[in-house]
């Protein structure tokens, strides 16, 4: 069977608030779907049917246990049909056996043997048609094996053929996992450079394409910084469009992952210039809180900077807030005294202590708060509590100041 498509890993921020469940967990993208049989489904009868006798023609007698065994006999039949076949016999006929099932197992086996003459059947007849059997359900895994046991030279012409088609088969449920083997295997300059001109111009719509996602990922797994720019390039252009998609959040956090330092800055420079977009977004908030868990304070204080004159609205919504908390957590104590500040305004704190989200940034504030810093919160919030201990949220606060 052919290579499985990278799984995306999100890391996940410690949940510190039972609010934060749905914000803090880290979106997987969704699975490719597998090939399944159809299955149908019998409806089951109320009652046990009861047998009902058969009329048997005169002198004949079957018995049930042969009835049950024909569609196990019909399998086995269908699996040994190539037993005793050899690969010349198949000849002028090897395009039509990949797309069958027992065929191209055959036929994957004979390559596996590496026999040089077996190899050179099978490609001469198949290269003409590889583009169409990388989104065949069976073909794709004969282009996988002949990818992996074919010479250099063939893997080249063969890289080249399908090149113009290599976006449209990156979109197919079986075409991407024959794109990943064939970058996987790729073994020169001139096969990689056919690979980037043909996806250079598609690279944001494969990212956000529940298949096409996985190639680019490929990429960056396999080929080097350099060779991988266009990939930088693109997504450094379409930051937001990028990161605020369910599966374009998470390949940008494997650009950042896979990436040089320069091309590193060059992600995170344009994190920074859309910062209060991605922070209030449900997916590109991942990627701000991504940023800031790099532990650079080059990459995280301009960060932090973009949001102390928004605090206040950014605490009351559902993905920005636990980022907010997580903003003070991790500020320099200079940052942090600036970004607290807004907070102490008596109108937007009592707006906070009531807020289902905002009252945990409030408690953030104090835990992390300087000292001094920390004793203003207290007195601005101390006339505020005859009017918010009884609420849903507020009491928490109450019930913070009261155990410190």
């Amino acid at each position: 069977m052919g290579p499985q498509p990278a799984q995306l890993s999100v890391p996940h921020t410690p949940l510190q608030h039972a609010h934060h469940a749905a914000s803090h967990i880290h979106i997987q993208p969704q699975q490719q779907p597998q090939p399944q049989p159809p299955q149908t489904q019998q409806q089951q009868p109320s009652q046990p049917a009861q047998p009902q006798a058969q009329p048997q023609a005169h002198g004949t007698h079957q018995h049930p246990k042969h009835q049950h065994n024909k569609p196990h006999r019909k399998g086995e039949a269908e699996a040994n049909r190539f037993a005793n076949t050899s690969l010349e016999d198949l000849k002028s006929t090897i395009f039509s056996v990949c797309k069958d099932q027992h065929g191209c197992r055959f036929l994957q086996k004979k390559l596996e043997d590496g026999q040089e003459s077996h190899v050179n059947l099978i490609f001469e007849e198949v290269s003409p048609h590889f583009a169409v059997l990388m989104t065949d359900p069976f073909g794709n895994y004969l282009c996988q094996k002949l990818l992996e046991h074919c010479t250099e030279p063939q893997r080249t012409q063969i890289v080249t053929s399908v090149a113009p088609e290599l976006v449209n088969i990156s979109l197919n449920m079986h075409g991407t996992r024959a794109v990943q083997k064939m970058i996987e295997y790729l073994s020169n300059q001139e096969q990689i450079d056919a690979i980037i001109r043909a996806l250079r111009s598609s690279v944001v719509m494969l990212i956000r394409d529940l298949n096409g996602n996985h190639v680019i990922q490929k990429c960056l797994n396999r080929l080097t910084s350099k060779n991988n720019q266009f990939i930088y390039n693109a997504v450094a252009d379409s930051c937001v469009e990028v990161a605020t998609h369910r599966h374009g959040c998470c390949v940008f956090q494997r650009c950042i992952d896979y990436a040089s330092n320069e091309q590193k800055y060059q992600l995170v420079k344009e994190v920074i210039g859309n910062a209060l977009t991605l922070v209030q977004d449900p997916f590109g908030n991942y990627v701000v809180q991504y940023v800031l868990d790099l532990g650079n304070t080059e990459y995280s204080e301009p960060l932090i900077k973009n949001f102390v004159d928004h605090i206040c609205g950014l605490s009351v919504q559902k993905f920005s807030s636990n980022v907010m908390e997580k903003c003070i957590r991790l500020a320099s104590p200079t940052t942090r005294k600036l970004l607290v500040a807004p907070l102490l305004q008596r109108e937007k704190l009592d707006t906070l202590m009531r807020d289902s989200y905002g009252n945990y940034v409030v408690q953030t504030a104090l835990d992390f708060a300087d000292s001094q810093q920390r004793v203003d919160i207290i007195e601005a919030i101390l006339p505020l509590l005859p009017t918010i201990r009884h609420t849903p949220y507020g009491k928490r606060i109450y019930i913070k100041l009261q155990r410190d």
